[in-house]
């Protein structure tokens, strides 16, 4: 069957229809999805971001040998990973954290330490110059662990997840919005979220940024497929919006003015999704992954994607990347 979702407003109505179908899987030979050189290190749960036209893979839950793995840095143009040394990563930061690069520099935060007893609310500079990180003033009001995040000028926003305050099962999941400001060094609060969530997604376009879905809100703890939309000019909050499936630790990211939503967990995390936020629509796109992942971290360099590591639907730590261009790829028929 085909598979296609579209959400419009009518009348001041919210109208959504969806029809359900099985994405024809992709081949060696599709040209929107290739693969690059393996990392060094098997990591999920990992950070990734853009700085000076390179990756930069940072932090993650490794294997036994390497439970924190150190950044991974890769440059498209010569088409190889570098690795920083051990130390090019703040220790007591652990996994699942939040990167972001604003300003020429690498910002962490959030994330649960690496015995898993606490959830963070400090966050890390990185200074690419002397590879090494240094802990910022103040915290956040709340740890962010399996939250999500995103940039909007000098100010990194992060949303929801996991703290030690709250029991941290379905409707007790954080809802805080915590503000930190690259430029002034001062943190501040936004509106809570209509609906507590973790491993969500957050996307920034415009001025607006798109939490899609992840566990929690009005489902108790199961997947949902809502999405809300935060308005950082007014500080409010849009609701009654849905994605095409429940979707776990769904990645996102924009690419020539749309948001190509892929990997995670779910009935989703066989598809790429197009989704246009000037429209409101979604469509599926042809191509898949060659190997379906969730727990791994994608970024938007160019008008490729690149999708990085994880676990296979098996539950495999992966070294993979693989490389996914939109401008190749047609619409599902």
């Amino acid at each position: 069957m085909k598979t296609g979702k579209k959400v419009g407003l009518f009348g001041g109505v919210l109208l959504v229809a969806v029809i359900l179908s099985v994405a024809l899987p992709v081949t060696a030979a599709d040209p929107a999805v290739t693969e690059g050189p393996p990392l060094t290190y098997a990591r999920a749960k990992c950070g990734v971001t853009v700085l000076d036209g390179k990756i930069y893979v940072i932090g993650g839950k490794g294997d036994d040998n390497n439970p924190t793995p150190p950044i991974e840095v890769f440059d498209p143009a010569t088409n190889q990973w570098q690795v920083l040394g051990p130390k090019s990563w703040p220790q007591n930061s652990g996994y699942s954290g939040l990167q972001f690069a604003v300003g020429g520099r690498l910002y962490s935060f959030g994330g649960k330490s690496i015995d898993g007893k606490s959830r963070n609310k400090k966050g890390y500079v990185f200074d690419p110059a002397t590879e090494s990180w240094q802990e910022l003033p103040g915290e956040a009001s709340m740890g962010h662990y399996d939250g999500q995040g995103a940039v909007v000028g000098t100010k990194i926003y992060l949303f929801g997840g996991e703290d030690d305050a709250l029991t941290n099962e379905a409707f007790d999941y954080a809802k805080a919005v915590d503000i930190y400001d690259t430029a002034t060094g001062e943190w501040s609060v936004g509106t809570p979220q209509p609906n507590p969530r973790q491993d969500s997604y957050a996307v920034p376009f415009g001025n607006k940024i798109y939490i899609v879905g992840g566990q929690g809100g009005n489902k108790d703890d199961a997947t949902t497929d809502t999405m809300e939309v935060y308005d950082i000019e007014t500080d409010t909050w849009q609701t009654g919006f849905t994605i095409p499936y429940p979707w776990e630790v769904p990645r996102a990211v924009v690419v020539n003015d749309k948001v190509y939503i892929l990997t995670g967990k779910g009935e989703g995390s066989m598809f790429i999704i197009e989704f246009d936020p000037q429209a409101m629509t979604f469509k599926e796109m042809s191509a898949t992954l060659k190997t379906p992942r969730y727990e791994g971290a994608v970024v938007a360099l160019g008008d490729k994607i690149y999708c990085i590591t994880g676990k296979s639907l098996e539950g495999d730590l992966l070294t993979s990347m693989e490389i996914y261009d939109p401008t190749k790829d047609t619409y599902y028929q």
